[in-house]
């Protein structure tokens, strides 16, 4: 009934040995794979270290983890006013245009984020970090001329007192008003503004049973802090000193009002003198 694979044709014995071989090999891959567990947790960031951060957890615990490879799932998302745009910093918004390349609509939203190297993103997110007006790559090639949404990616160049922004997207200049509620959100790849504290949010894999040593597939840093809101400096002598002149302005008064009256009795003496 059983028969050994040298009793076998040849071609059937070579089919049979691939198929234990590839079996073999999928279940060795497929036991690797489930070595890895996914996780998700929250906490808050506690220290970052090269390519690493450490994150208390909402458990006590505190776990260490690794940057994702694609560095467009690494962000510092916070709130940001015009003014804190400068040098060095880029923008992205998307809204919807007509077939001259006018904005049908104002702007609602605008991100705000660093250069970062392009050649480390993968597919259409390469569009949002790379200068330029990106169209809708699912978008239909026979639209012509009709409206259609863009992505306008660029340098801004500035923001008039009625709101009409201005951006470089590469070498094309876009002018595009801002809606009176217009929200600026900053979008960082790294971690030049993140604070110990800030609220943290981590999916990623880790190997059992070291479950607080994570590969992250996507780190998202959140705070309540919000940037390019002018702030009152005062000096606090040029306060004392501001609070002090009523009372120098009193002071003053009463020696003016004393002086009166010395003047008004050597007035009386004078005329006692004279009479």
């Amino acid at each position: 009934m059983f028969h050994s694979l040298s009793k076998l044709p040849r071609s059937i014995g070579l089919f049979l040995l691939t198929y234990v071989f590839v079996a073999f090999a999928t279940s060795s891959v497929f036991g690797q794979a489930a070595a890895n567990m996914v996780t998700e947790f929250k906490g808050t960031l506690k220290l970052a270290k090269p390519g690493v951060i450490v994150i208390a957890k909402e458990d006590s615990t505190e776990a260490m983890v690794a940057f994702p490879d694609n560095i467009s799932n690494f962000n510092f998302v916070a709130e940001a006013k015009p003014a804190f745009l400068g040098p060095g910093m880029l923008v992205r918004y998307t809204g919807v245009f007509d077939g001259a390349g006018n904005p049908l609509s104002p702007i609602e939203k605008v991100e705000i984020f660093q250069p970062v190297n392009v050649q480390s993103i993968q597919g259409h997110m390469r569009n949002e970090f790379t200068p330029g007006v990106h169209g809708d790559a699912h978008a239909s090639k026979n639209q012509g001329v009709a409206p259609a949404k863009y992505s306008v990616v660029g340098a801004p160049m500035g923001i008039s007192p009625t709101g009409m922004m201005v951006v470089q997207a590469g070498k094309i200049p876009v002018r595009c008003q801002l809606a009176p509620n217009v929200k600026f959100e900053i979008r960082l790849n790294n971690l030049s503004l993140a604070q110990p504290g800030d609220a943290v949010s981590v999916t990623g894999f880790y190997e059992p049973p070291d479950e607080l040593k994570v590969k992250a597939e996507r780190i998202t840093i959140t705070t309540d802090r919000v940037y390019g809101e002018p702030t009152e400096r005062v000096n606090p002598r040029a306060r004392r000193d501001r609070n002090a002149k009523p009372e120098a302005k009193g002071e003053e008064a009463k020696g003016e009002e004393a002086k009166g009256e010395e003047a008004k009795d050597e007035e009386a003496k004078a005329e006692e003198i004279k009479n």
